[in-house]
């Protein structure tokens, strides 16, 4: 099991290379290429945070099991993992830089990041923002907070499985 990004605790050595976890270089990688995409938004913004939070939340659906050990919470913007935004925070608008280590990533955790950038890659910010703020897991989390208001309360796992486990057919039919 994977084990939180910041500890560093996901970085292994094999035949004196720094090996990365897949997991982590799977986020990695997306969010490098969200990225480059998105070059008019921050790194850490929405655009990086939602695609994150739909790959979590589609492996969570269709695996059982989580996809790395963040939890989103229901921000403004939409969903997001405090995780993940203070590990690319310091890069603030600055390159990430391509990561030069191995890599043992299977056939299928391939096949799923494709999935992911098939079905949201050609959302902007905004339209990601949109989606995210019609769905009921962040709508739950939000409760009665007001739109412009803060908030840190985490999305539940359940209300993510059910949500996206009645949407099955939009992820298998891309």
């Amino acid at each position: 099991m994977p084990l939180n990004i910041l500890t560093g605790k996901h970085i292994y050595k094999w035949r004196s290379k720094i090996l990365l976890h897949p997991v982590y270089f799977l986020f990695h990688q997306l969010v490098r290429v969200w990225r480059t995409v998105n070059a008019k938004g921050s790194l850490i913004g929405d655009f990086d945070q939602n695609k994150c939070y739909y790959a979590y939340s589609w492996y969570l659906t269709l695996y059982g099991e989580q996809l790395a050990p963040f939890q989103f919470e229901a921000w403004v913007h939409g969903p997001v993992s405090k995780e993940l935004y203070h590990y690319y925070k310091s890069y603030g608008w600055s390159d990430i830089p391509q990561y030069h280590g191995l890599v043992m990533v299977d056939n299928e955790m391939v096949a799923f990041a494709r999935k992911i950038w098939t079905l949201y890659g050609s959302y902007s910010a905004d339209e990601l923002e949109q989606m995210s703020h019609k769905e009921y897991p962040w709508q739950a989390a939000r409760g009665t907070c007001r739109y412009y208001e803060s908030s840190d309360t985490l999305l539940d796992v359940d209300d993510i499985i059910a949500y996206f486990s009645k949407n099955k057919d939009f992820f298998i039919s891309a």
